[in-house]
């Protein structure tokens, strides 16, 4: 895809062969996007990947859904820092409230191992988020 014809559609037909070798659960969503799957310690975490025409979009939403009674301060703020940290990785809340987090591709070529990091690191945060944010939210509740 590096000659400049990069299509969301390619993009999506190379990332579902990857997908294939990383032997990961998949199913296509929409039209320009696949719904990954990929198994975790505490259990499965459901990936979005989408393409565009600027490049790939891979998500892991909700990481948390949001509790009945919000979210306090102290994660609110836990979100907030965590994602002025990151340089490629997006942590944030989307307009239900749940929590992500997401890293945007805008390569016009997607290679298997730039593909394969953002993919692994993702569920790897996203688990490692769990505990900081369940304490903080009882700290909240607690306060």
């Amino acid at each position: 895809m590096s000659d400049g014809s990069y299509t969301p559609k390619k993009a999506l037909e190379q990332i579902w062969g990857y997908l294939e070798e990383l032997h990961s659960k998949k199913e296509y969503a929409a039209e320009n996007m696949i719904r990954a799957f990929y198994q975790g310690i505490y259990g499965p975490i459901k990936l979005m990947i989408y393409a565009h025409e600027k490049g790939v979009m891979v998500s892991v939403n909700p990481v948390v859904e949001r509790p009945e009674d919000g979210w306090g301060k102290s994660v609110r703020e836990l979100i907030r820092t965590l994602d002025s940290q990151g340089h490629m990785v997006r942590i944030g809340q989307d307009e239900d409230g749940d929590i992500y987090v997401k890293v945007d591709l805008p390569s016009n070529e997607v290679i298997f191992g730039e593909f394969v990091n953002v993919f692994l690191s993702l569920c790897r945060i996203s688990e490692d988020l769990l505990v900081p944010i369940w304490q903080a939210h009882a700290y909240d509740r607690m306060s």
